[in-house]
């Protein structure tokens, strides 16, 4: 469910996810409170929301930024980079966003980048 979630209307919960599917194999109640925990906030945050709406004069070019980022192995039990993006169109709405943890482990920051 919090999948779905992530991959269709929440991104904000993108990393509690990650960080979650991390323990599916042997799961503790530790981890089942913070399930539970990240179920409740997006209960409470159900009726937040992004409105994506065109501003300025019509024919005016959109504005597209894209940022992107990586950490230095950043998962401290598999040594491997947690890379991610996010493009914003139009003066700050976010439009498309990834975060994954790369494939293999990188020797040096630039080329976890």
């Amino acid at each position: 469910m919090l999948l779905y979630l992530v991959k269709h209307s929440r991104p904000d919960i993108a990393n509690y996810v990650r960080e979650l599917s991390k323990v599916l194999d042997g799961p503790s109640k530790a981890s089942y409170r913070e399930m539970l925990r990240c179920i409740q906030y997006v209960l409470d945050s159900k009726d937040m929301g992004l409105k994506i709406e065109p501003t300025g004069t019509v024919g005016e070019p959109w504005v597209i930024v894209c940022f992107t980022d990586s950490d230095h192995a950043g998962d401290p039990v598999t040594w491997r980079s947690v890379s991610g993006f996010i493009i914003y169109v139009h003066g700050g709405v976010p439009m498309v966003w990834r975060s994954r943890a790369n494939k293999c482990v990188a020797p040096s920051s630039s080329e976890t980048e």
